[in-house]
């Protein structure tokens, strides 16, 4: 049991593995706390969130929605990552209960929070996920690029490894021709292997919309027609990864990733 005087929560196994999640997932709302932890009903989930939050073992700030509202999102406290055994953990260094106004970040990684949480908790049958990897820092020094993510899963008897781009549209075009060339050469240069273990590897690149997710595809496309994946981030949220809505650089067919 932990609290304070007012609040005495009974912390589970499941509420372990939740601050676990979010320690890697750094911020989460009601809707994906609800599929980590499994639990169905969103009164129930609200119910535990409130109480975690009112035992300090996570932080709660709001965001605004697109219809004008707001939501919660929820990152780990101090108490919270000690119970969990973390002496160094992310910290949202913003007021407890502000709103968040123009925050891009939380923006950027509650879109790839989406990919993650597809690829661990949404697999269809036959489909196991394996690992999930985060960057801090470039992949090499000869490369400047600082994936948003990255993951493998296993289908068919064959481990199949991609990266993840989340765009949010709030950098130039020109930025996505000095991506691309540098996944192009992470291809060719034998790098890719040495570092993960793996022969190849695909970019899942998501948008905020199609006519942004075609101006990607169109800088691409000039340089290859392989490698790459697009989709809309609302496809994701909607449908996970593993539907068969996906675009190459180059065509207007959809496909899967299995």
């Amino acid at each position: 049991m932990i609290g304070t005087n007012k609040t005495r929560v009974i912390v589970s196994p499941r509420d372990i593995d939740f601050l676990e999640q979010l320690a890697e997932t750094k911020i989460l709302d009601r809707e994906q706390f609800q599929i980590v932890a499994g639990i169905s009903r969103i009164n129930r989930a609200n119910h535990r969130l409130l109480q975690l939050h009112s035992a300090h073992l996570i932080r709660r700030h709001f965001v605004g929605t697109v219809a004008g509202g707001r939501k919660a999102i929820y990152s780990l406290s101090t108490r919270g990552a000690h119970l969990i055994g973390r002496n160094k953990f992310w910290r949202l260094y913003r007021a407890e209960d502000e709103l968040l106004i123009g925050d891009s970040f939380t923006a950027h990684q509650t879109a790839v929070n989406w990919v993650w949480i597809s690829a661990k908790y949404r697999c269809p049958a036959g489909v196991e996920f394996l690992r999930w990897l985060n960057f801090r820092e470039p992949l090499t020094a000869s490369l400047g690029i600082i994936p948003d993510g990255y993951f493998e899963f296993r289908a068919s008897g064959e481990d199949r490894a991609q990266f993840i781009e989340a765009d949010l549209g709030t950098e130039g075009l020109k930025a996505w021709e000095q991506k691309t060339r540098e996944y192009l050469k992470l291809a060719t240069s034998g790098e890719f292997n040495r570092l993960f273990h793996q022969n190849r590897f695909r970019v899942l690149v998501t948008a905020p919309d199609e006519r942004r997710l075609n101006s990607i595809r169109g800088i691409v496309r000039k340089h290859t027609n392989k490698l790459f994946f697009f989709i809309e981030q609302k496809t994701i949220h909607r449908d996970g990864l593993f539907t068969s809505s996906w675009l190459r650089p180059e065509g207007g067919e959809r496909c899967s990733l299995i």
